[in-house]
């Protein structure tokens, strides 16, 4: 798997940065491409087997170094919208005290449900759950001779 100088910055960029057109950018001259020609290239560039191979030897170095894979992730996310929820059902104690009231609103102040909505969004993301869904659409015309 020989890489070119450019090409292997090019697979760090992507790892490091997540974005394949700035990492384009960085690695390679183009000052002479339209926005769009970056995105194609890279995207191009980063299907070369060589390449791609690279990128995720990469990104396994990275989930070793950190500890941080897929399921580190969701399950991150899966606290954040538990505890949401958690704290919404404080909500509901009626004969709270005090002490068990200021708790809750020091509670409330550190959860929000945009967290909680955030933290859905990017799961939803992760597993494929946004993926626009594909509908096939058969069309047919029919002549008539209405109207003549």
């Amino acid at each position: 798997m020989d890489l070119t100088d450019k090409e292997e910055r090019y697979s760090q960029l992507v790892v490091k940065l997540g974005n394949k057109s700035e990492a384009l950018r960085q690695s390679y001259d183009c000052s002479n491409m339209t926005d769009k020609t970056i995105t194609e290239k890279a995207s191009r560039l980063s299907k070369k087997h060589n390449i791609s191979t690279r990128i995720e030897e990469l990104r396994e170095e990275e989930k070793q170094t950190h500890g941080v894979d897929r399921d580190f992730i969701i399950k991150g996310y899966l606290e954040i919208i538990n505890d949401t929820n958690h704290v919404f059902k404080l909500a509901d104690l009626k004969d709270a005290d005090t002490d068990t009231a200021k708790r809750f609103y020091r509670l409330k102040e550190l959860t929000s449900n945009a967290d909680k909505i955030r933290a859905m969004e990017s799961l939803s993301k992760m597993l494929g759950l946004n993926a626009p869904e594909k509908i096939d659409v058969n069309v047919t015309s029919f002549k008539t001779n209405w109207g003549k």
